[in-house]
């Protein structure tokens, strides 16, 4: 059964010259507007029972107006969209909450604007108090509280009577992990019982875990619809620096070292680094992969004995991995003596857990002992983010590192 039907949704927001004007466009009179800017164009899509499909896309994409179009909060320019069934959302942080009520009073204020009756609310309300587990704050106005608390008592709204239609839009990820935990085993659950879920991401490990497909939004139309993992490799193929997984290349075409190529860095680290990727040979790094890292210098030239230098951390902050070309006995200055170019490449096990991770890289000059320089040329400062994705085939493990352990019985 389809759950929702969207069929050439289309959003423009429209600015007039006056209220007046804007007012006589109601009722059908040839006002032009001042300004119009395209949102949305042409989006189709359906959801059955029980599917999930995840929405992604760079911020701009249109991908949070898709969904208050589909809650009705906001409407359609043109199009159709058409939910048959009962719709609960998280779309921004705290929507409808009134900052001087409690968490409490808010809950009966939201749960009626959802259309609950005053008795079924009065029943709920345990289940919502406990689920969302803010404790005495509770019962205290919701402007005291964290963004944290915002999403647990925002979520366990949203899940206290089971929808047709889960929305969730970037919520989760200001929540802790044991938090998340909770909301993805209650996600399964309604999925078990025939809800479907839309969620709006940019944590692709998370994505590929609970959705079935997804949608690649990309100047407010749908440029791809499939599998989790294409539509991730087709988002990082648009969306980054990254040479080496651009699919459409010839084979036959060898990349010119020496192009410029656009990449956002801070200005003392153009001034070197001409291009940073981190891939895989499928494209998105995925858990037990053979991981690449590409640095691409230049004008090192005029240093006496340059190295880079790279360091991988975590969400948290926590180093997981670095090094540097003079601590693996590798030396730019060969390169050098015959380019003022040289390509690093970095070939390694991805063996940490699903997430999001940064890379952070610096030169240095005239290295010494292990690994103490004499010069900074460019200070270590974080230039890139990627993510790793779950692998569902290997065993189940947990930690910081995989360890790869093999067992045997005897």
């Amino acid at each position: 059964m389809t759950i929702l039907s969207v069929r050439g949704v289309g959003k423009a927001f429209r600015g007039y010259r006056s209220e007046w004007h804007r007012f006589a466009r109601w009722f059908g009179l040839p006002i032009n507007p001042v300004v119009e800017s395209r949102v949305l164009n042409n989006i189709s899509f359906d959801i059955k029972s029980g599917e999930a499909i995840g929405i992604v896309g760079q911020n701009g994409a249109g991908k949070s107006t898709l969904l208050k179009i589909i809650t009705g909060t906001l409407q359609p320019t043109e199009g159709v969209c058409k939910v048959n069934g009962r719709i609960a959302a998280i779309l921004e942080l705290g929507m409808g909450f009134n900052p001087d009520l409690t968490g409490r009073e808010n809950v009966r204020h939201a749960a009626g604007l959802m259309g609950h009756g005053v008795r079924k609310i009065d029943d709920a309300m345990a289940i919502i108090e406990e689920f969302a587990d803010v404790g005495v704050h509770f019962d205290y106005p919701v402007r005291t509280y964290s963004t944290g608390m915002y999403v647990r008592v925002a979520f366990a709204i949203a899940i206290a009577w089971r929808p047709d239609i889960l929305i969730v839009d970037e919520a989760l990820s200001v929540g802790d992990i044991l938090f998340q935990q909770k909301c993805m085993k209650k996600i399964q659950e309604y999925r078990s019982k025939g809800t479907s879920l839309i969620f709006v991401t940019h944590d692709f490990s998370t994505l590929t875990t609970i959705c079935d497909q997804a949608l690649l939004l990309s100047d407010g139309k749908v440029k791809r619809k499939g599998t989790c993992k294409e539509i991730i490799e087709e988002y990082f193929n648009d969306h980054s620096n990254e040479l080496e997984i651009n699919q459409k290349t010839d084979k036959n075409v060898i990349l010119d070292e020496k192009k410029p190529v656009s990449c956002n860095l801070p200005r003392i680290h153009s001034k070197y680094i001409s291009d940073i990727s981190v891939v895989s040979n499928n494209g998105v790094l995925v858990e037990g992969d053979i991981g690449r890292i590409i640095i691409r210098c230049k004008g090192l030239s005029s240093f006496k004995d340059p190295h880079v230098g790279i360091r991988i951390q975590n969400r948290q902050g926590t180093i997981c991995y670095e090094t540097n070309t003079f601590c693996q006995k590798k030396y730019l200055r060969k390169c050098l003596r015959t380019d003022d170019y040289v390509r690093i490449d970095i070939k390694f096990n991805v063996n940490l857990p699903a997430g999001e991770y940064t890379l952070a890289v610096g030169i240095e000059n005239i290295g010494s002992g292990k690994g103490v320089f004499e010069q900074i040329i460019c200070p270590t400062a974080v230039l890139k983010t990627f993510q790793i994705i779950k692998n569902e085939k290997l065993n189940v493990w947990s930690g910081s590192t995989n360890l790869h352990a093999h067992f045997e019985l005897k």
